[in-house]
C-alpha cells in the first residue's frame, strides 16, 4: 500500500510502469516497456461520472472496473497550475451494494495546516485500448469533520401486550481528517431518528430529531402503535465544517401479540331504527396460565366484520371497556337490518380473532298508497293498492273490518303483496264477502323487515233489498198463453224495510230442462215498490223476477215460481 505523498512532482509510479508494460504488451510489441507515464489527454466526460468521500475519509472514484491505471490528485484549488495536496495512484476496484467505484487505500493526508473545505480532484487514468486521460473537474474531495451515528440499538429486542415502550440509545462521533480520530461529537449535535409503522400494510414514515450530549450520547424514548421496522439514526443539521456520515442501520422493534378470544350475544332480535340493542359478552387472554380474563381492554360492535389492519372500526355500532372478570356490556345503535360483529378493537398488540357474530333485524318505514276498497252488489268485497317499500315482496297483509272504524276489528281476508315490476313498491288484492255496511283498512303487522302499519279507515256499503212478495196469475197457463209476474220490492232504511219505488226489475225464466236462465220482460216497480210483468207459457220451467241494482243497491231476487205449461 502506497501513502499519498505531499510533494508536487514525483518519480515515476510503480502503477505506472506496471499499466504502460501491460499497454504494450495489450499492443503486441516487443520494445522495452515504458518508464514514464504517457503523456494524458482531456477526459471524455461521461467516464467519470462522481467523485465521493467515504464517511472515513477515502476518496471513490465512478469509473469503469475495467480501468487499467487510476490515479487522484487533490488540488489547492481550480485555477491553472494549482498545487498537489496529495495524490495516489493505490485505488482498489469496490462494489457494495448501490456503492461501486475505485477507492483509495487511505484518506488523502493534506500538508499539515491545511483549513477544512472541500478541495478539487483530477483524475488520470486509461481505459483497455485506450490512451491516458485526465479529468481536472472530477469533483471536490470532503476534508471536513464527518460526524455519524457509531452505536445505536434499543434496550429490548421487541414490544408485548405488557411492555409497550422501548428506549433507543446511541452515541455519535466525529472524525478529524486532520488527525485521523474519532471523538465524542459535540454536545447539542442533531440525531434524526426515522423508522416506518408498519401497521399490517399500513405504513407511516417517522422522524424524531434527538441531541447528543458531552460524550456524543443519546436516547429516545418509544412508545409506538405498530412495530418499528426502518430504523435508522443520521446526524442532520451539521455545522459549516462538518459532513454527515451515512445514516445507521438500527435493528427493528417488533410487536409480539397477545392471543385472545370473544363471545357476545344479542338483548333482542329486533329494534326500530335508532334504537340500541344490548350487547352482552365475556374477552379472555391466552396466558402462560393458560385463558384468563381480559380486563381494560375495549370490546365493539359493529355492522361490519373486523378490519385487523386498521385500528378504525367501521360500521361502528357500540362500544364499552371490559371489567376485571372479562365481561362487558353496551347498547349497540342500529340503523338497519344487519349482521352484528363483535371483537375487540384492532391493535398492534393483538392477534387477529374471529369475532361474535349476531344479527338484528331493524324493521323500515312504508306506506299504505292507492288503496281502494269497494263492495259490489252482491256482497263482493274488493280492495287493491299499493305497499310502497322497496324490496316488499310476499309481504303479509290483511283486510279488516269494524263497525265503527274505531276499535274492533276484525279479520276478513289475508293475503300477500307482488312485486309491481316498476320499482315503486309492491302491489295487492284482497278479495272477500262484505257487510252491508262497515268500515274496513288494510294492515299490516310488524316483520323483520318493515313496521306495522295500516291503511285510512274507509266506509263501504250497499242498502240492502228484498222481494217482499211474488205470485204467478196462471201457474198452469196453456201453451203459448201469457200470464202476469206480480209483487212489490223493498229496501232496508233508516232500520226498516220501506218500499223501493223507481228500481229496474227483470223477469226471467229457466226451462225444465236447461240450466239457462232467459230474460223475458223488463220494468220498474212503481212508487209504493209494486210492479207487475207479462209472462207466456213457453215450456214447463221456474220463474223469478230480479232487481238490476244501481252502485247504491245490492242486488236481490224473488223466490222461484214453477209454471206447468199445458
Amino acid at each position: 500500500m502506497r501513502p499519498l505523498s505531499h510533494a508536487v512532482t514525483h518519480g515515476v509510479s510503480h502503477a505506472v510502469v506496471r499499466a504502460a508494460a501491460v499497454f504494450t504488451l495489450a499492443a503486441g510489441l516487443t520494445v522495452p516497456a515504458l518508464v514514464t507515464a504517457p503523456a494524458a489527454h482531456a477526459a471524455p466526460a461521461a467516464d467519470i461520472t462522481g467523485i465521493s468521500t467515504f464517511d472515513d475519509g477515502r476518496l471513490n472514484v465512478v469509473l469503469s472496473a475495467h480501468a487499467l491505471w487510476v490515479k487522484v490528485d487533490v488540488l489547492a484549488s481550480d485555477l491553472p497550475g494549482a498545487q498537489v495536496l496529495a495524490s495516489t495512484d493505490d485505488l482498489t476496484w469496490n462494489s457494495t451494494g448501490s456503492v461501486y467505484g475505485w477507492a483509495t487505500a487511505e484518506a488523502p493526508a493534506l500538508p499539515e495546516g491545511t483549513a477544512l473545505g472541500d478541495y478539487p480532484v483530477a483524475v488520470t487514468y486509461r481505459l483497455p485500448g485506450g490512451t491516458v486521460q485526465r479529468r481536472q473537474d472530477a469533483g471536490t474531495y470532503s476534508y471536513k469533520l464527518r460526524t455519524g451515528v457509531e452505536r445505536a440499538a434499543f434496550d429490548r429486542a421487541s414490544l408485548d401486550y405488557d411492555h409497550r415502550t422501548a428506549v433507543l440509545t446511541g452515541r455519535a462521533t466525529t472524525y478529524d481528517p486532520r488527525t485521523g480520530e474519532r471523538t465524542p461529537a459535540r454536545a447539542g449535535t442533531k440525531v434524526e431518528i426515522r423508522y416506518t409503522l408498519n401497521g399490517n400494510g399500513h405504513y407511516t414514515p417517522v422522524r424524531t430529531t434527538v441531541a447528543t450530549d458531552a460524550d456524543g450520547a443519546f436516547s429516545l424514548t418509544a412508545t409506538p402503535v405498530a412495530p418499528m421496522t426502518g430504523v435508522g439514526a443520521v446526524v442532520v443539521q451539521p455545522a459549516a465544517d462538518t459532513d454527515p456520515d451515512e445514516a445507521l442501520s438500527v435493528d427493528a422493534l417488533g410487536i409480539e401479540r397477545t392471543r385472545y378470544r370473544i363471545t357476545a350475544k344479542l338483548g333482542a332480535k329486533r329494534v326500530h331504527a335508532g334504537d340500541s340493542v344490548r350487547v352482552t359478552g365475556r374477552a379472555e387472554r391466552l396466558t402462560a396460565d393458560g385463558w384468563k380474563p381480559f380486563a381494560g381492554e375495549t370490546a365493539v360492535s359493529s355492522s361490519d366484520a373486523p378490519d385487523h389492519n386498521s385500528t378504525t372500526v367501521r360500521g361502528l355500532m357500540g362500544s364499552g371497556r371490559t371489567a376485571a372478570d372479562g365481561t362487558f356490556g353496551y347498547g349497540a345503535k342500529a340503523g338497519r337490518t344487519t349482521d352484528v360483529h363483535t371483537f375487540l378493537r384492532p391493535s398492534a398488540f393483538l392477534q387477529e380473532a374471529p369475532s361474535a357474530l349476531g344479527s338484528v333485524a331493524v324493521p323500515q318505514r312504508f306506506k299504505f298508497t292507492g288503496v281502494k276498497i269497494s263492495i259490489d252488489a252482491y256482497g263482493k268485497l274488493r280492495a287493491t293498492g299499493k305497499f310502497a317499500a322497496p324490496y316488499c315482496e310476499n309481504e303479509k297483509i290483511v283486510l279488516q273490518a269494524s263497525t265503527n272504524g274505531r276499535d274492533g276489528w276484525a279479520e276478513l281476508k289475508k293475503g300477500t303483496t307482488q312485486y309491481d315490476g316498476n320499482g315503486s313498491g309492491c302491489a295487492f288484492t284482497l278479495e272477500t264477502g262484505g257487510f252491508v255496511s262497515s268500515y274496513y283498512r288494510v294492515s299490516h303487522a310488524e316483520t323483520d323487515r318493515f313496521l306495522g302499519g295500516t291503511s285510512a279507515p274507509v266506509r263501504v256499503g250497499r242498502t240492502a233489498t228484498r222481494f217482499a212478495s211474488f205470485k204467478v196469475s196462471n201457474t198452469r197457463p196453456a201453451q203459448d198463453a201469457s200470464f202476469t209476474a206480480s209483487g212489490s220490492l223493498q229496501r232496508h232504511l233508516d232500520g226498516k224495510w220501506k218500499a223501493y219505488g223507481g228500481a229496474k226489475v227483470t223477469l226471467v225464466f229457466k226451462p225444465r230442462s236447461q240450466n239457462q236462465w232467459y230474460w223475458v220482460a223488463k220494468g220498474r216497480t212503481g212508487s209504493g215498490g209494486k210492479y207487475s210483468l207479462k209472462g207466456r207459457g213457453y215450456e214447463d220451467g221456474d220463474w223469478v223476477v230480479v232487481l238490476e241494482p244501481d252502485a247504491k243497491h245490492f242486488y236481490a231476487e224473488s223466490k222461484k215460481v214453477y209454471v206447468n205449461v199445458r
